[in-house]
């Protein structure tokens, strides 16, 4: 492999590693955002929405 083929594939393997942690960042924030919110929520969204729809009518 010639020097600039490899030096491209060691930024682009830098850049992958951003982004995979950048990854893991964002899975960590969603697992907390899961955990605060309440455990009903989809009964909570299913009775909006029943209200919602009787509302309609």
């Amino acid at each position: 492999m010639d020097s600039d083929l490899r030096d491209a594939l060691a930024v682009l393997e830098k850049k992958l590693e951003a982004i995979e942690e950048k990854i893991d960042i964002l899975a960590d924030d969603v697992e907390e955002i899961k955990e605060m919110l309440p455990t009903t929520l989809d009964e909570d969204l299913s009775e909006i929405k029943s209200t919602l729809m009787q509302m309609e009518q």
